[in-house]
């Protein structure tokens, strides 16, 4: 079954409201996103010959898992997400689900990646858009816009260039349709759903290849937990913060809340947190799913007492998910909603297509777990010797079940080494599970930087960093922040060209490497500090220690932790973090104390 199908004929509220704008209150219902789906799958068939039966990729890793036709996707939350999702399904095309926030780079690696040849692009990732396409060798007459504004009219220069709009597409699907009902287009099912991109357990980002039936069938091990099951009902809302590109909010608030007749409130951008908390309850937004930053935003944010007894009889359920949430902060978000209010974890990963762990019907939540497993979801932990342990013991965890995702896409061998000969996905996660089942994540093998709810990998950072002409060594790893859960900081060894520059101004030259990930890498990849230090601390294979890393950034490595740079700059004055490194100018260690106030007064974005 494709997910076309699963929404519009399996789904028992397409007459309730599915999407609703934040900015603008409008809302759709499930019916009018289906006749829209239609008409837009009509124009896309009229215009740019998706769905032709005729159409056969010629890449072998396409053909191999049956993808015909990719179609890009490059926007924020937007109500017409789902709409273009489903049209492409209707079509018999896969969906390649990108982050709006990417870079024109990171979108030219995508594009290349998954085989895109048709992008749907919101309107404020165009111009972006369009400088990968020119590098990814896509026409821009294959460009569709997409905007939250009724009646939007691309620029002129825009269209003249060829590329068209989603409501132009709309439009000439209905006009077809109108002339000659007789001309609705089959359903064609092609098995792959969606190319989504993770960096895995280690390494680049990877596609992994999403079929309808992982979608699916994690929607269904969902929707029997105790959250949504028995909270939500048909009418109420969700929030709709994390992206809908991300895994988690793609079976949550693209498929999950909608199925279930339950409204996902679309936020394009994060407004301040104090508009946030007014639209919250303003439209009785009753359903959370959340990441942990934003937990800690709802705890720690001086605009939240003002609301809390509003929010007391607002707030029924949240889910949190993307990063272990910590028992402390969780208790305290408890409190906020009152009584009533159940809060849960659940763990997931891009490749588990979805969630595999939550809180099943009946059970109680424990504070700092990520719950229970889902139905028909098997797990194990494994020691070092790759003997599975007993509960109450830490290994590796190791998951399956119908919506784990087959591998990636033109890479057999990461395909080969995410699994094991029992086809177990190999999480990378530490875990624990207690005699009553309930599981809690301890650390990663395979150490990755969660920022927001995003995997961060340190190996794409230090590669970039190695290609530096002031850097002749670096390594990176994540520092503990309140707002963000982890933010990527470097530990860098200058070459001689660095050294030189840094003699004259090594605050320059920190500027200049933090400037180079921001020209380049999306903004939850920034480097929030660079340290320069004599060596970076290595393993006997050769592998960076990000162990001894992390006891740099402790203070409890000392021989490591010079600053490796000429006696003139280690004479210059400089703040130092913990006695141990020298801090940025801008480290958070090194701000007085009003500007410290304000940061921790600021909202999550």
């Amino acid at each position: 079954m494709s997910l076309y199908n699963f929404m519009f004929i399996n789904s028992p509220s397409l007459e309730k409201p599915w999407f609703v704008d934040a900015a603008t209150d409008r809302a759709v219902t499930g019916y009018q996103v289906r006749a829209r789906v239609d008409r837009l799958a009509q124009g896309l068939n009229a215009q740019l010959g998706l769905g032709n039966k005729d159409y056969a990729s010629s890449t072998p890793s396409h053909q191999d898992c049956g993808i015909k036709d990719v179609v890009g996707l490059v926007s924020p939350n937007s109500i017409d997400f789902g709409t273009v999702v489903w049209a492409s399904h209707k079509l018999g095309c896969t969906v390649a689900s990108i982050n709006g926030g990417a870079t024109a780079e990171e979108l030219k690696h995508q594009f290349t990646l998954s085989g895109t040849r048709t992008i749907f692009a919101h309107i404020d990732a165009l111009d972006k858009v369009i400088q990968a396409a020119e590098k990814a060798v896509i026409p821009l007459t294959r460009i569709v816009v997409i905007s939250d504004e009724e009646n939007f009219v691309l620029p002129s220069d825009f269209a003249e260039r060829g590329i068209l709009t989603a409501d132009a597409l709309v439009k000439l699907g209905g006009e077809q349709l109108s002339a000659n009902p007789g001309s609705t287009l089959e359903v064609r099912l092609n098995p792959i759903a969606f190319l989504c991109f993770s960096s895995g357990t280690t390494g680049l980002p990877k596609a992994v290849i999403v079929p309808h039936a992982s979608i699916i069938a994690n929607v269904n091990q969902v929707r029997v937990a105790a959250v949504p099951g028995g909270r939500m009902s048909p009418g109420d809302k969700s929030l709709g913060v994390i992206p809908f590109s991300h895994m988690f909010g793609l079976v949550t608030l693209v498929h999950l809340c909608p199925f279930l007749g339950i409204a996902t409130v679309a936020f394009n951008t994060m407004p301040s947190f104090k508009v946030f908390l007014e639209a919250i309850v303003r439209l009785r937004i009753g359903h959370l799913f959340l990441a942990p930053p934003l937990v800690s935003a709802f705890v720690k944010h001086p605009a939240t007492p003002k609301y809390e007894q509003e929010l007391k009889n607002v707030l029924r359920s949240a889910m949190v998910a993307a990063a272990p949430l910590d028992s402390e902060m969780e208790s305290v978000f408890r409190k906020i909603g009152g009584p009533e209010f159940l809060v849960t974890q659940g763990f997931g990963m891009t490749e588990c297509g979805g969630l595999i762990t939550g809180l099943p019907a009946g059970s109680k939540p424990l504070p700092g777990s990520v719950g229970r497993l889902l139905e028909g979801t098997e797990a194990k932990i494994v020691g070092e010797d790759g003997q599975v342990l007993p509960p109450g013991s830490r290994g590796h965890l190791c998951v399956r079940g119908p919506q784990l995702c087959p591998g990636y896409l033109g890479n057999a061998q990461a395909t080969r080494e995410a699994f094991d000969g029992e086809g177990f996905l190999l999480t990378g996660d530490i875990a624990e599970i207690s005699e009553e089942g309930y599981f809690h994540i301890v650390d990663r093998i395979k150490y990755m930087i969660k920022t927001k709810g995003y995997q961060v990998s340190p190996a794409e950072l230090e590669a970039h960093l190695m290609g530096l002409d002031t850097v002749d060594d670096a390594g990176v790893i994540g520092r503990p922040d309140d707002r963000s859960g982890e933010v990527a900081v470097a530990f860098v060894v200058l070459s001689a060209l660095g050294r030189n520059k840094a003699a004259a101004n090594p605050d320059a030259v920190k500027e200049s490497v933090m400037r180079s990930i921001r020209d380049t890498k999306s903004e939850y990849k920034w480097l929030h500090d660079v340290y320069f230090v004599q060596a970076i601390p290595r393993l006997p294979s050769g592998k960076i220690s990000s162990k001894k890393l992390r006891a740099m950034l402790d203070g409890t490595v000392e021989e490591e932790a010079k600053i490796a740079s000429p006696e003139a700059v280690v004479e210059r004055p400089q703040p130092q973090l913990r006695g141990s490194l020298w801090g940025s100018s801008t480290s958070f260690f090194t701000r007085g104390a009003d500007a410290v106030s304000s940061l921790l007064k600021q909202a999550l974005y």
